[in-house]
């Protein structure tokens, strides 16, 4: 990957966590205006559950390849260069 690919791929996540973060305020706002209306909540709840879910989960894949998308951090921490290689299949 070049460097500007990696860029586009963090901007692209940064983006989904904006959206995300605009959708749970959405769907939070939903929920009250149909409880005020006493309206079905089914729905917006369905979407407010998944939208956290997905916001936790780039929220974990960024906190796991915090400096570089590529590689997962967690997993290069505590081995050593040759497990690494092995597993990366680069070296």
């Amino acid at each position: 990957m070049t460097a500007t690919q990696v860029f586009m791929a963090e901007l692209t996540l940064l983006g989904l966590m904006v959206l995300l973060v605009i959708g749970i305020i959405i769907f939070t706002v939903w929920i009250i205006v149909a409880k005020v209306k006493k309206k079905r909540i089914c729905l917006p709840i369905i979407l407010l559950s998944v939208s956290i879910i997905l916001g936790v989960g780039i929220g974990l894949f960024k906190c796991s390849h915090a400096n570089d998308i590529r590689f997962n951090d967690w997993y290069i921490v505590g081995n050593n260069i040759n497990t690494v290689c092995e597993r990366l299949l680069f070296c």
